[in-house]
């Protein structure tokens, strides 16, 4: 599952990461254009240098992508 989402600053990236730490055990992926970081590293997610960023889970547990969709949708663009 892949969701375009708005950071929009600091707080809300350190909040969407111990969201995503708390809640989901599998492997979480920002994407902007070509580059791909660890969505669980704030100077990853930082490096992308943008508000609007795709977030992907590698996952085929239906409750843990039922748990990332509702994280993503308070971000949502």
């Amino acid at each position: 599952m892949e969701v375009k989402i708005n950071l929009n600053g600091f707080e809300d990236i350190s909040n969407f990461i111990d969201e995503i730490n708390n809640n989901i055990k599998s492997d979480v992926d920002a994407i902007r254009d070509s580059q791909v970081v660890d969505a669980r590293s704030f100077l990853g997610i930082v490096s992308l240098a943008t508000t609007y960023i795709k977030v992907r889970i590698n996952s085929d547990d239906d409750s843990e992508i039922s748990t990332f969709a509702k994280i993503c949708r308070k971000y949502e663009v």
